[in-house]
């Protein structure tokens, strides 16, 4: 005898059968208590910050409900979502009325892998969320006491079993555009344009080839959201326990194969990222590298006076440590520092009209210009980036691609005059990494200093 999943929990029950002193899973929501006021200013400021937090990570789940959540997104939903065909049919209001809203947790995973037949939807489902390692935990005390909020709930709720069952994978930027066509297509919610606008956002700004690459499979999964059954309609908790191809045969959404249980590894090595050297901002370059050399050992392999930044190695590297012109504080210091950026500016800009020393230099001109987040970065003193180093441009390309997968947004690509070539991004906490390669006249300058080469030999003129 099979057990059914339990959907008793008072997790998933609206604020009002909860009690008003229930806590709720984000103080960050538009009313984060029952009977509180609202603030028009707060909810807009929550809603820019997560809509930048998403930006750069758009697997952050609970960034996506303090968007659809707060001014003006939230009220822009209330209002459009009850006029849709899709929410004025009955099907959508006896879910609505019912509550419907399948238990589908990491821990509900766990017990349907234990208790339901291994060909079922929701074994299938547990095996997909584990093998994946995705995390379906934060959807907790859901406000879906209206409709456009059951509606946007509902969808983010079932978003990792349709990837599942539609044969869309988690991670890949065209997967996640294409499940938001298919389901627009299928209930023409205003959430679902939201999420490709800011797809199409990101990758234009990031990677606009592959945009253009995107873009005509949107259309095909568009027509196939409208060709094949509702699956924002189905009652999914009466159905885990079914065969799960039985179910997709019959949605007629059986045209493309079900995932594997088990996220599929890339072809091919690669390998991990090794510590290189760390860059600082400082105000005075030349103060902290007198320092460096006298207390440390530290010695200079090669800087740029244009530029305000010097290289420094402690005999294990080209440069392990590199100190960069940064503001101080202070308004001496703001005064110094704008100078500095001036000075900077007119040297980035000179770089830019010289004739390119190699082809590679000439392809890669185009991106020399930092972003304008790396440019406040720079304004700061201390750590600037930490650099990681890894062996081959195939390596790094490969580096670039499991960044991308994980929703990681690099900023900044570069070479770096044929010495290294480099991409850029940010980690949770807002530290900038790096993971680079050595470029031809990187590995020419490792070889003469693991030669014993003088260091004045090791000067770099161009490096930027």
């Amino acid at each position: 005898m099979l057990r059914p999943v339990d959907t008793s929990s008072t997790a998933l029950l609206p604020a009002a059968a909860r009690g008003a002193d229930a806590p709720h899973w984000s103080d960050r929501l538009r009313v984060p208590r029952p009977g509180e006021p609202r603030s028009y200013a707060r909810e807009l400021r929550v809603s820019a910050e997560a809509q930048a937090k998403l930006a750069r990570d758009t697997t952050d789940m609970r960034s996506v409900f303090e968007v659809l959540g707060n001014f003006p997104v939230h009220d822009l939903l209330r209002a459009v979502t009850p006029r849709l065909r899709f929410v004025r049919s009955p099907s959508f209001r006896r879910l609505f009325v019912d509550r419907s809203m399948p238990d589908l947790s990491n821990e509900a995973a766990s017990r349907m892998v234990r208790d339901l037949p291994e060909d079922s939807v929701g074994h299938t489902y547990g095996r997909f969320l584990q093998g994946w390692g995705l995390d379906n935990a934060f959807l907790r005390d859901l406000e879906i006491d209206d409709p456009a909020s059951y509606f946007a709930h509902r969808t983010a709720h079932c978003h990792d079993l349709f990837h599942l069952l539609l044969g869309y994978p988690p991670f890949e930027d065209r997967a996640e555009m294409e499940i938001e066509a298919f389901l627009h297509a299928q209930t023409g919610g205003l959430n679902h344009v939201l999420f490709l606008l800011g797809f199409v956002r990101r990758l234009s700004r990031q990677d606009p080839a592959e945009l253009r690459r995107i873009l005509p499979h949107l259309g095909r999964a568009r027509a196939r959201g409208r060709r094949c059954g509702n699956v924002m309609l189905v009652r999914w908790e009466d159905v885990l326990h079914r065969p799960v191809d039985e179910v997709r045969a019959e949605l007629g959404i059986d045209d493309r194969p079900l995932l594997p249980l088990d996220r599929p590894r890339r072809p091919g090595p690669i390998g991990l990222p090794r510590l290189a050297h760390v860059v600082i901002g400082t105000p005075d370059p030349d103060a902290d590298r007198a320092w460096f050399e006298a207390v440390l050992g530290f010695e200079v392999t090669a800087r740029d006076d244009r530029l305000g930044a010097v290289f420094l190695s402690d005999g294990t590297d080209h440069h392990t440590l590199a100190l960069t012109h940064s503001w101080g504080r202070g308004p001496r210091g703001v005064i110094a520092g704008i100078r500095g950026d001036l000075r900077i500016l007119r040297s980035l800009v000179a770089a830019e009209r010289r004739p390119a020393r190699t082809a590679s230099a000439a392809g890669a001109r185009r991106h020399a210009r930092p972003t304008a987040r790396l440019a406040r970065e720079h304004l700061r003193p201390g750590v600037g980036h930490v650099g990681y180093r890894v062996d081959t441009p195939e390596e790094l390309a490969a580096w670039y691609r499991r960044l991308r997968d994980h929703g990681v947004e690099v900023d900044w690509a570069v070479n770096h005059g044929d010495l290294i070539s480099g991409i850029y991004f940010l980690t949770p906490s807002g530290v900038r990494f790096e993971i680079f390669c050595d470029g031809p006249r990187g590995r020419a300058k490792l070889a003469a200093a693991a030669a014993g080469a003088d260091p004045s030999e090791l000067v770099e003129d161009d490096f930027h």
